[in-house]
């Protein structure tokens, strides 16, 4: 329940509400402990066991901006410093008093490093994270459900989808994983809600290929030509095309070769 409220609060894949709360908390605490300190100056009165208590909880809520303010210049300088940027966030992790702010941090921290191109660490560092959110379902996990689509863990980026918050839900790849799993009966129901959201070339082409592979060869070429129709270019057109083909087998080629790239097995 705790986690539950913690990652509501925390919000999307940059926790912009984590970082909101602990600002309006730290400003809010500041104001209260000049406050209190003026009205025992004022009244002359002397510090007490309740006093210390209060100041104790002021100074923990103060003290989550440490992190907080480490994390936000990780995000700040990454654009022109990722290896400065990768420190940063590692003291963000070190002072983080919350698991599941650590477990967060480190879901950043693996976006640094595919940034700068270091897949293996990338894929050991969200192994990291799972071990202090223990879910594929809180929001920082972002957009990783690409990278682990990538690794052929379709399973995990099909959680991690099915739980994006930000936006409309990515229901073509939650499709294509269906496909890959050799899953067709979700791979459809997913096409489906996709093309319900967008008329999309690839939307299309990958209905196309589903009702093909199903036996319905008059409506899937039915689909294909909805699919070339949306086509602004022969780029597009090729890649419906090959999605028709055959998609399974066309998407093994391009990811086995993506992995090799990222000298990943």
């Amino acid at each position: 329940m705790l986690k539950d409220l913690f990652f509501y609060i925390w919000y999307d894949e940059m926790g912009s509400g984590w970082l909101l709360l602990t600002i309006i908390l730290f400003l809010f605490s500041m104001s209260f402990l000049i406050y209190k300190l003026a009205r025992i100056k004022s009244t002359n009165s002397q510090f007490c066991k309740k006093h210390f208590i209060c100041l104790g909880i002021i100074i923990t809520i103060c003290y989550q901006i440490i992190p907080v303010s480490i994390d936000f210049i990780a995000n700040a300088i990454s654009v022109s410093n990722i290896n400065k940027a990768i420190k940063f966030e590692k003291v963000a992790i070190k002072t983080s008093m919350i698991p599941w702010q650590k477990g967060g941090y480190y879901c950043k921290l693996a976006n640094l490093y595919l940034l700068n191109k270091d897949y293996n660490e990338m894929y050991n560092t969200y192994d990291t994270a799972y071990k202090y959110l223990k879910s594929y379902k809180c929001p920082c996990w972002g957009i990783s459900y690409l990278s682990f689509y990538t690794k052929g863990d379709y399973d995990t980026a099909i959680e991690i989808a099915k739980n994006w918050r930000v936006g409309n839900a990515p229901f073509q790849f939650i499709a294509n994983c269906y496909l890959m799993k050799n899953d067709i009966q979700n791979a459809e129901l997913y096409i489906n809600k996709a093309i319900q959201q967008r008329e999309f070339y690839l939307n299309y082409a990958a209905k196309a290929y589903i009702l093909k592979i199903t036996g319905k060869k008059s409506e899937s070429i039915t689909y294909y030509k909805k699919a070339i129709d949306l086509c602004r270019n022969e780029k597009e057109k090729n890649r419906v095309k090959r999605t028709y083909e055959n998609f399974v087998e066309n998407e093994n080629i391009r990811l086995a070769l993506l992995r090799k790239q990222q000298g990943l097995k």
